[in-house]
């Protein structure tokens, strides 16, 4: 085992998920709150690092720093962030486009090149998120 590796004790770890399955029951509008600010994090990122170009020349793909050009601006201002409460106490964030083209941009389809705003984005933005959600958990845990 590498020096630096840390094991982690089961029971912390069982003892921490209990503590996020009752913050889910106890404070469900706090958990929706958490999860709205972490996908807002995400959503700005797409919406004014991706989505605010320059243009990307013809044939030319970047999976990571992809910048496409607004033209009308419709697939800029379709980026929406839902959250949902699922069945037994679990919630869900979900980010994405109704705007048919954005697959061929995202994954590179019909000989375009990729050009993924939605990923890295998320990606980029995964541990301020993972932040954002666990200050809230610590702030509201004692409601």
């Amino acid at each position: 085992m590498p020096d630096d590796f840390v094991k982690v004790d089961d029971r912390a770890i069982k003892e921490f998920q209990q503590k996020v399955e009752r913050w889910c029951r106890v404070a469900p509008e706090e958990v929706k709150k958490a999860l709205k600010l972490g996908g807002e994090k995400v959503r700005a990122e797409v919406q004014f690092r991706h989505l605010n170009g320059p243009k990307m020349p013809r044939g030319v793909g970047d999976p990571n720093n992809a910048t496409l050009a607004v033209r009308t601006g419709r697939l800029k201002g379709s980026i929406a962030l839902r959250v949902m409460a699922l069945e037994s106490g679990k919630f869900s964030a979900q980010i994405g486009t109704n705007v048919p083209y954005a697959r061929k941009h995202e994954y590179g389809l019909e000989g375009m090149p990729e050009r993924p705003f939605l990923r890295p984005s998320i990606e980029k933005k995964r541990p301020e998120v993972f932040d954002t959600i666990a200050k809230a958990f610590m702030e509201s845990y004692g409601k």
